[in-house]
């Protein structure tokens, strides 16, 4: 954009001008981006936690879904073991060591179970309360409600 006549300028990042001419570059709808220079609405693509078509209207992403990337794709739901508590979430976490989610699309740490006491998990993100094991020093099956301390002797 610029003067008729005079140096001309790109559009900044996050705007577009689709016409010639000394008209201002317009700015791209809210919660999307596109990149300097940009002669289009459609270069505007829906930012990570949103969708959308391009060049908008963007969406935020709900509780228990997650976009990670920019552009027109749809929100993914959490699978299980993870969750998203906020809206526009750019990614599902874990649940945590020790606990199991075993459902999908989970809005909240809080649908993670506590695996029962003495167990824990080998790693985060488990889905089923038969991935619960024996804490250290203790002896027990699997996924079951008790262990018990190895004997020393």
């Amino acid at each position: 954009t610029g003067p008729n006549g005079r140096s001309c300028v790109s559009c900044d990042q996050n705007t577009y001008k689709p016409q010639n001419g000394s008209a201002d570059c317009l700015n791209c709808p809210s919660d999307s981006q596109s990149p300097s220079a940009s002669t289009s609405l459609t270069d505007c693509k829906c930012d990570p936690g949103y969708t959308g078509p391009d060049g908008g209207p963007c969406t935020a992403c709900n509780p228990g879904t997650a976009k990670p990337g920019v552009g027109n794709a749809s929100c993914s739901i959490c699978p299980a073991g993870k969750y998203s508590e906020i809206s526009a979430p750019t990614a599902c976490n874990y649940c945590w060591w020790g606990k199991y989610g075993p459902k999908s699309n989970q809005s909240s740490k809080e649908l993670c179970f506590q695996c029962p006491k003495q167990y824990t998990t080998s790693e985060p993100g488990s889905t089923s309360e038969a991935n619960c094991t024996c804490i250290p020093g203790t002896t027990g099956p699997d996924g079951g409600n008790h262990c018990t301390c190895h004997d020393m002797m």
